[in-house]
């Protein structure tokens, strides 16, 4: 056998062949470690093609990457040759009829010594710009890439360090610290990779992440404040707008989130807004944003809301970095009771136009035709009690003949200090004159640890509520109360059930034909940055044209 280390890719020292090859483009191109060169099979050759790779001697093979020079291939599979039984056998299968592979395909497969491997079964026109033979399964190191969900987990998936192809099966620990001390939690990947695991309520610290895979554990390490818990619901009164006058730079200095920093050479910029359409520019694409203000009355947890900075942003209040947020379209809130002090406080943000989110995912800038870049959409500031909602969802459940109906309701409640609490939870439903048309059973004991969150499921039974549809949308409001100190959280809600029927869509058990368009927040003078007036003066003329769908091109739209 060959000795070769776990790290060498053995397709080096192989010889290359193929079924057949396009003019110039040969098998040897597909090895030689230039990834500028490749070889390709024939046109049109959809079926049975193959690439081979051949060794004087045994070698031991255990990942493969291949390299494609577009996403051509649909299905293919890894073999191996079987010297005692003269034939091949296959390690693996990738891909599937219809749906195309990914640029970077990697397979893993239990280590197998052998002196010929072949890619075979290749269908849709195959060229490989590159293929790797590893005798380590993790040659490709594997990697969790986290996130943080609405309802308060983690979300991650777990793929090679390509971001290639997905990790199924993978075991998932993570563990960190916290207000209410030391966790840890576990998830296993699904067949797409993907897991969800529990975080808690407040992090502190950097969260470890461990990955195992075929034998092979792999560590890495986050910073907390990459992740928010949620959206907490905005209460009805005391909110604080932070719209209005900031002061701006292009490409600030660092260190000008610090309270002592001096701005008077900064010039005022009105927000929300793109800081281009203000007649700045920026050579790194980086905007830095200061702002005074007080922090409004009352008792509570202080919570900062950003409905939207684009792309990237990192806020510090009085120098203290409190968020971090990548994703120029989805809000995100930080607690920063701790952060604000009385009287005079700083805020400041770095907004980042280019990143990974920005560049790979959304591409607004691409499709705006000119730089996002700036504090676009709301800021706002609001208390909430120790112990609050921090999730409401509904959903309806209709009877056989649409007439009555379930609601089910989730709600999740927090408590955010260092005692434990006691609360009851209840929740009714208001029509839109005020009236209390419907509750839910007994009010629900909910015993919160501190720094602790809790759930409870309610079932409301309504008799023939007015049902929500496109030309009637009536709502309600969906409200939870907490006991003792009836503190009410309210959501709207409209009656509505969706569901799919064979090539139908049916709302409330009614088919429905889409006259639908697209549409993006734009102005030719605000740019995405549009106010309330806009949107609803855009929705009343797409009614006026009698649609009733709406595509909202490539990113949320404006709250």
């Amino acid at each position: 056998m060959c000795a070769a280390s776990a790290q060498e890719n053995l397709a080096r020292s192989a010889k290359a062949s193929a079924s057949e090859s396009y003019s110039d483009l040969t098998p040897d191109k597909a090895n030689d470690g230039v990834m500028e060169s490749r070889w390709s099979a024939i046109p049109g050759h959809n079926e049975g093609v193959w690439y081979q790779l051949e060794w004087p001697a045994d070698v031991t093979v255990a990942e493969v990457v291949i390299h494609q020079y577009d996403r051509y291939v649909w299905e293919l599979d890894l073999q191996a040759w079987d010297a005692e039984r003269g034939a091949w056998r296959t390690l693996r299968h990738a891909g599937r009829e219809g749906h195309s592979l990914p640029r970077v395909v990697v397979i893993r497969c239990e280590p197998v010594a052998t002196r010929k491997l072949r890619i075979a079964n290749i269908t849709h026109g195959p060229s490989f710009t590159e293929v790797q033979v590893f005798s380590d399964p993790m040659a490709i190191p594997v990697q969790a890439y986290l996130a943080s969900d609405l309802r308060g987990n983690f979300i991650g998936v777990v793929s090679d360090s390509l971001g290639a192809m997905p990790v199924p099966g993978a075991k998932v620990t993570l563990a960190g610290g916290s207000e209410g001390g030391t966790w840890h939690s576990e998830a296993t990947a699904d067949e797409h990779g993907i897991f969800t695991a529990p975080m808690p309520y407040t992090l502190s610290g950097d969260v470890s992440v461990s990955v195992e895979t075929m034998g092979v554990t792999r560590r890495q390490s986050v910073d907390s404040l990459d992740f928010q818990y949620g959206l907490t619901p905005i209460p009805a009164t005391g909110v604080t707008t932070l719209d209005g006058t900031w002061r701006f730079c292009p490409d600030p200095p660092d260190g000008f989130w610090e309270a002592s920093f001096e701005d008077s050479n900064w010039t005022d910029l009105e927000t929300p807004s793109h800081w281009v359409m203000k007649g700045f520019s920026s050579k790194t694409g980086v905007g830095g944003y200061r702002r005074r203000f007080r922090a409004p009355d009352g008792e509570g947890r202080l919570k900062l809301r950003f409905e939207g900075v684009y792309s990237g942003a990192e806020v510090w209040i009085n120098g203290t970095l409190v968020a971090r947020h990548d994703g120029g379209a989805t809000p995100f809130e930080a607690d920063v009771t701790e952060s604000v002090r009385e009287g005079d406080n700083l805020i400041a943000v770095r907004a980042t136009e280019h990143t990974p989110c920005s560049d790979e995912l959304d591409r607004m800038s691409y499709y705006a035709s000119f730089p996002l870049g700036g504090i676009y959409r709301s800021v706002s500031l609001f208390r909430v009690p120790d112990v609050h909602v921090v999730l409401m969802e509904a959903h309806t459940e209709f009877d056989e003949y649409y007439r009555d109906a379930t609601v089910v309701a989730r709600v999740a409640v927090a408590n955010a200090s260092a005692k434990q609490a006691n609360t009851m939870v209840s929740m009714s439903l208001i029509d839109a004159v005020g009236n209390r048309v419907a509750a839910g059973e007994e009010p629900v004991p909910l015993a919160l640890t501190a720094w602790g969150r809790e759930e409870a499921t309610f079932r409301i039974a309504v008799r023939a509520p007015r049902k929500w549809d496109a030309e009637h949308p009536y709502l309600y409001t969906l409200r939870a109360t907490l006991s003792p100190g009836e503190v009410h959280t309210d959501i709207p809600f409209g009656f509505r059930q969706t569901e799919v029927k064979g090539s139908e869509v049916l709302i409330n058990g009614r088919p429905v034909k889409f006259k639908g368009t697209c549409h993006h927040d734009q102005h030719p003078l605000m740019g995405r940055a549009v106010t309330e007036e806009l949107t609803e003066r855009d929705l009343t003329m797409m009614k006026q044209a009698n649609l009733n769908a709406v595509r909202t091109s490539h990113y949320p739209p404006v709250p």
